[in-house]
């Protein structure tokens, strides 16, 4: 009757062992499962990445261009300024610049080019020194409430600087007669074209 102990007692170790072997084995097959799964994540990643990698660097991207200094106030345009329907006027015959003091913008320009910062300047404080009172019918051209200061730059071509001064906007005219043949026919001309750009300018801005 005494083995019969000893022969559960081996049983039960076997059984034991077996058991342990049975969960070792578990644990290496869900491990390599683990590392399969990881390692198929890892290729698929790692292929995705190349490819982005690949497609990117044949992909030209640009952000679109802001141009801020085509942003101005408003003001006349070239198309909203007719000077054609002015008799006798061509356009060949005359160099136009208008600017806008306050802004330093070109408002108008015709076979001109716009005057630089140092030009308007200038422009100013020989307009504001000038004592110069003959207008030549600019004056009359305007309404009443305009104040005007000229200064005539020369004769010969006839060339002179202009500043319009209302309490919405300054505006400095420099105006050639580039045709001297034709100088003292032109002339009488000049009020119309300050008359035709100034309300132009005024009532684009309204």
């Amino acid at each position: 009757m005494l083995p019969k102990p000893e022969k559960n007692k081996k049983t039960s170790s076997l059984h034991q062992l077996d058991l342990v072997e049975s969960l070792d084995g578990q644990k290496k097959s869900n491990r390599r499962r683990l590392i399969l799964i990881i390692s198929l994540f890892l290729t698929i990643g790692l292929s995705f990445i190349f490819w982005l990698f690949s497609g990117l660097s044949h992909f030209s991207f640009s952000l679109p261009k802001i141009n801020l200094a085509d942003k101005q106030p408003p003001s006349a345009t070239g198309q909203s300024i007719n000077l054609n329907r002015i008799s006798n006027f061509k356009s060949s015959q005359w160099s136009i610049q208008v600017t806008d003091v306050a802004t330093r913008t070109s408002l108008y320009t015709l076979n001109a080019s716009p005057l630089s910062e140092p030009e308007i300047n200038s422009a100013l404080k020989a307009l504001k020194d000038s004592s110069e009172l003959d207008f030549g019918g600019i004056d009359t051209a305007l309404p009443s409430g305009v104040n005007l200061s000229i200064r005539r730059l020369s004769t010969n071509p006839s060339e002179l600087n202009l500043l319009v001064d209302t309490p919405a906007k300054q505006l400095v005219f420099h105006l050639i007669i580039t045709d001297t043949v034709a100088t003292d026919q032109l002339k009488p001309l000049i009020p119309l074209i300050i008359q035709e750009i100034y309300w132009s300018i005024f009532n684009s801005v309204n």
